[in-house]
């Protein structure tokens, strides 16, 4: 969580003290040991969240790879920084009006931004995946930093023609499985990737699930459709199956469920969490919370 780097001008004499004393300690907070809902695994990498007592939050592109879950703090619910003196007010909007560019992270990487300058091919392929695939710049810029990746990139195209959500796959998931970025040493092609994408769009595999089958086409390769009938992990709709699970995961959180029927809603998560678990993440999540919400509403 980041907050302001120089601590707040609170009195007209603080602004003769050397910066350096007035660097804030806490501009920058990490909580290690943060409590998170089982379910937020299975969102997408766009979703936004509201921490309790904390603020809006976004997951990271970059550290918030693969199984990682790392989140940025992109609005906080009030800010504790403030500037009561009249000089101290003209001396921060100085200090603003000079501030060009992104606070945190900025949108384009200066290392991929350089890469691009020095090969034509880049530049062309960051300029078309915005104008003709309609990719966000900050996933145009991570996926036209090498060629290697950007040829990954787009022969998934070549199998599934939904850009975004294949960039999003290489972006949060696939550039975790490379020690080097180079993703032409993988051990599953661009166009397998396409394929396991389709079948998560169309709700053959769940996103949970696919990653499990990402991982064993890195370990071994093989196709994704048929690594998913292998692995069990077609997703399960069947109702009456489904509502056996749920009647095991309830069973034995009897405590959670007295409180839940008390006013703890939020421990739906737990619950659908428990379910996907035992499904190894095969179920649907939203077939899944359905069946909860009756369940425990009778």
């Amino acid at each position: 969580m980041f907050s302001g780097l120089l601590k707040p001008l609170d009195q007209d004499s603080e602004e003769d003290k050397e910066l350096i004393e007035r660097v804030n300690p806490d501009s920058l907070m990490v909580a290690s040991e943060a409590k998170l809902e089982p379910s937020i695994g299975l969102d997408s990498p766009e979703t936004r969240y509201q921490f309790e007592r904390a603020g809006y939050f976004w997951r990271d592109p970059v550290d918030g790879l693969g199984e990682r879950l790392v989140f940025n703090r992109i609005v906080a619910l009030k800010s504790t920084f403030s500037v009561k003196s009249d000089r101290g007010r003209a001396h921060a909007r100085a200090v603003e009006e000079k501030i060009s560019g992104p606070s945190v992270r900025p949108q384009i990487s200066a290392a991929r931004q350089a890469a691009r300058e020095e090969d034509s091919r880049l530049e062309e392929r960051f300029t078309r995946y915005q104008s003709s695939y309609g990719l966000s710049t900050e996933n145009a810029d991570l996926l036209t930093g090498s060629i290697h990746t950007a040829l990954f990139f787009e022969a998934a195209m070549e199998a599934n023609q939904d850009a975004t959500a294949i960039a999003t796959w290489i972006v949060t998931e696939v550039r975790g499985l490379s020690e080097d970025g180079d993703l032409s040493k993988l051990g599953f092609t661009g166009e397998a990737l396409g394929r396991l994408v389709e079948l998560v769009g169309d709700g053959t595999v769940s996103r949970r699930a696919a990653k499990d089958v990402l991982l064993r086409m890195n370990e071994s390769g093989g196709e994704p459709d048929a690594l998913v009938r292998e692995m069990g992990l077609e997703t399960v709709s069947d109702t009456e199956a489904l509502g056996m699970i749920i009647e095991e995961v309830l069973s034995s959180h009897p405590a959670e469920v007295e409180a839940y029927r008390e006013g703890k809603g939020k421990l739906i998560g737990l619950f659908i969490g428990e379910v996907m678990k035992a499904t190894r993440g095969a179920a649907d999540p939203k077939i899944v919370e359905g069946l909860l919400r009756e369940r425990l509403s009778s």
